[in-house]
């Protein structure tokens, strides 16, 4: 969820922990936060990052720019 609407949906439907996941189809990776925090961002699970078969990384994308 966006920064500026995570408390409100918390407060109107009454979510006493909020946690997210974001994945893909076609990936073989997710991220997953459960920080229960504003803005946070996802991290990649620690049981998928003990393997090194597909590497990821969390990149900030600069959308000014376009480029990371």
């Amino acid at each position: 969820l966006r920064k500026d609407i995570w408390c409100e949906v918390k407060t109107r439907f009454k979510i006493p922990n909020l946690v997210e996941f974001f994945g893909a189809t076609e990936g073989v990776k997710s991220t997953f936060n459960v920080s229960d925090q504003p803005g946070a961002v996802g991290r990649l699970s620690p049981l998928l990052s003990m393997t090194d078969l597909v590497p990821a990384a969390l990149v900030k994308f600069d959308f000014a720019t376009a480029t990371p």
